[in-house]
């Protein structure tokens, strides 16, 4: 049997382990120091004395009751810190994906107006193109039959807003809306303004629900101007699916707070510009 150790040393590691002891419990609320806390009680196990059988059955009771307040410890902060970080992360890039689609808008209108698929004023530069127009489920204007197109068919699921048709992609509802004599539209027979849709559109994107990415509004503009908005009060998500969308002139209106998408700067010039 080993012999005893002496009792100054082992007084040392007792109110070692007792700092320990009370850093653990700190953890429990400070969970930033748990990680800290747990190596020194890995510290204070190896650097045991020599003891008796029943000294040491003493300190390895002592030494799990404070491992285990440490491990509720590392517990929170895994779940306040590591779980957060990694939804984060994801909330990203769905946030990523959101804007990736709306990116995809914008390039189809922008083969629109290089290749004036519409231009009632013959001067080579495109008018915008609605959103059924764009996925080919329409004609590129109301009294035309020629269609094309311009998007992956997975935006030709639309489904009807107050504003007009929506495609429902990954939990998320995307419009496009032209301008008009009154303002904008996204009607599909809305009567466009054809001069003013060779240089304007917005599209905008909108949860379908609630628990989808962030729950953020996402809008583009034909100079690539990306914009976000949080999309939250008191009562849950101020714009949610089908019965609550945003109207085209959200932005424009300046009710709710839209600030640049990661500090995203729109281009200088829309292509085919003369």
């Amino acid at each position: 049997m080993p012999d005893p150790a002496p009792p100054d040393r082992e007084r040392r590691h007792r109110l070692f382990l007792v700092g320990v002891a009370v850093l653990g419990l700190v953890s429990l609320w400070l969970s930033e120091i748990a990680l800290f806390a747990a190596f020194l009680t890995f510290l204070t196990w190896v650097s045991l004395p020599e003891l008796s059988a029943s000294q040491r059955r003493r300190w390895l009771w002592a030494l799990g009751a404070v491992a285990l307040v440490c491990t509720l410890g590392l517990m929170r902060f895994v779940s306040q810190y590591a779980l957060l970080g990694m939804t984060n992360a994801s909330r990203r890039s769905a946030d990523k994906e959101i804007v990736s689609r709306l990116r995809e808008l914008l390039f189809a209108q922008d083969y629109a107006r290089e290749h004036a698929l519409v231009d009632p004023d013959a001067d080579g530069i495109g008018s915008a193109l609605a959103l059924p127009a764009l996925t080919g489920s329409a004609p590129l204007r109301p009294k035309r039959s020629d269609r094309i197109e311009l998007l992956d068919r997975r935006y030709a699921h639309l489904r009807e807003t107050r504003e007009g048709p929506a495609s429902a992609l990954n939990g998320y509802l995307f419009m496009v809306c032209l301008p008009t004599a009154g303002g904008w539209s996204a009607a599909a027979e809305a009567r466009v303004d054809e001069e003013r849709a060779e240089r304007e559109f917005v599209a905008l994107a909108w949860p379908d629900g609630e628990g989808t990415s962030n729950g953020a509004v996402f809008f583009i503009d034909a100079s690539e101007r990306i914009l976000e908005f949080a999309n939250k009060n008191d009562h849950g998500l101020v714009f949610s699916g089908v019965k609550a969308p945003p109207s085209c002139d959200v932005v424009a209106r300046g009710a709710y707070s839209f600030v640049a998408w990661q500090g995203k700067a729109a281009r200088d010039s829309l292509p085919g510009a003369p």
